[in-house]
């Protein structure tokens, strides 16, 4: 389904304007629609008004004469109803019009034609009269149907996107350069923003859809494509009480932040293991697990992260990478070509060494990728380890 275009006819077939939609989404009456509310609630009284003058007419000039007393006594009692009616509807668009929200259910929905009232529609367990053709809405779909509460009303409808769907369908993002919302890309004619909340006492993400919220995520998905941070923003949230959690949370395991980490554990000068951590902006807690040191929150696109020490001083950071690959290639192309270490059995694995250095820096830094098979281009590391030692 073309999203954008099922968007564009909703708007069409119940009149709105974008402005309108906007409002909707924020919880308010849009402008037509008040203008459109405002003449419902005279139409309804006048609608009733020209029913009732209609029936008595009928039986005023269709009825023998003299018009007997149970007809004239008929004609009020049709005419009340009548006017009833109208009242009350004209006044249930009069309250919306006062009370102006907009309440926003989604979900999939079911349309089903309800005898004489019509057809009606089905969303977040509650129906609402259809006030649109029945073919407009697809069957099984997605939606957001925005009603107004205190007519219950639907004044407007527009497709949603199915988030477990969306994270199954590879989309690459760019950065847009804010940190509350970092990450932008366009699906099916949707503008799509990530949010990153308050980890890890809230969900790592929200995905918004043109503005509109689709749901949490606890990680990022693995057939979504996420840029590296700028590092502009990456030294910005490292100054708040849990910005280096929250960036390495975030920030993609790659051969760029290798080489940024490798850089940091050659210029950092403390020594203790905590402090280093805090340096490349590791800051969850160390965990014990069988005698290894392991971060209990590992970086993004990695499933585990070790840590190990010698003489006091932190020796190793080993990484078993996540869905996202750290190919041989990558790791040439950032790092320079890397050195095949010796293999000391046939079934060892294949072991490729990366030297940083820093100048004027106190320790060098190895970055060394493991490899199961014979280590071309486009290999696949299972493990990265950097090896930080005193330089010279």
């Amino acid at each position: 389904m073309d999203v954008e275009a099922h968007r564009l006819e909703l708007l069409r077939t119940f009149k709105n304007s974008a402005a309108d939609l906007d409002a909707n989404r924020a919880g308010r009456i849009g402008p037509d629609q008040v203008w459109r509310l405002r003449r419902g609630a005279v139409n309804s009284m006048l609608l009733m008004v020209a029913m009732v003058a209609g029936f008595a007419a009928i039986i005023i000039f269709v009825a023998a004469r003299p018009i007997t007393v149970w007809r004239w006594g008929l004609i009020a009692v049709v005419g009340v109803a009548g006017l009833a009616v109208g009242v009350h509807r004209g006044g249930q668009l009069r309250h919306a019009l006062r009370d102006g929200r907009v309440e926003c259910m989604a979900g999939p929905v079911r349309v089903a034609m309800r005898g004489r009232a019509g057809w009606w529609l089905t969303v977040a367990d509650q129906s609402f009269h259809l006030p649109v053709r029945f073919w407009h809405v697809g069957p099984d779909l997605h939606y957001r149907v925005y009603v107004a509460p205190a007519a219950q009303l639907i004044v407007a409808m527009e497709p949603q996107l199915d988030l477990a769907e969306l994270t199954a369908s590879p989309i690459a993002f760019t950065h847009t350069g804010d940190a509350e919302r970092p990450f932008t890309a366009t699906a099916t004619g949707v503008a799509l923003l990530v949010q990153v909340n308050d980890f890890p006492a809230e969900p790592l993400y929200s995905v918004l859809a043109d503005g509109v919220s689709l749901g949490d995520l606890d990680d990022w998905p693995t057939a979504w494509t996420r840029p590296a941070t700028p590092e502009h923003l990456l030294s910005l949230a490292a100054q708040t009480p849990s910005g280096a959690a929250l960036v390495a949370a975030t920030s993609p395991l790659s051969a760029a932040a290798l080489h940024t980490w490798a850089t940091t554990l050659c210029t950092t000068t403390a020594a203790d293991t905590e402090t280093v951590l805090r340096a490349l902006r590791f800051d969850g807690p160390l965990v014990d697990s069988l005698g290894i040191r392991r971060l209990e929150t590992p970086p993004a696109q990695t499933t585990q992260t070790d840590v190990s020490e010698s003489g006091g001083e932190l020796f190793t950071v080993r990484f078993a990478p996540g869905p996202t690959p750290v190919t041989r290639g990558a790791l040439d192309a950032e790092l320079g070509a890397g050195r095949e270490s010796v293999r000391i059995h046939w079934d060892s694995a294949h072991r490729v060494l990366y030297p940083v250095t820093a100048e004027g820096a106190p320790y060098t830094c190895d970055v060394i990728a493991s490899f199961h098979d014979q280590p071309v281009a486009d290999a696949i590391a299972f493990e990265v380890t950097l090896r930080r030692q005193r330089a010279n």
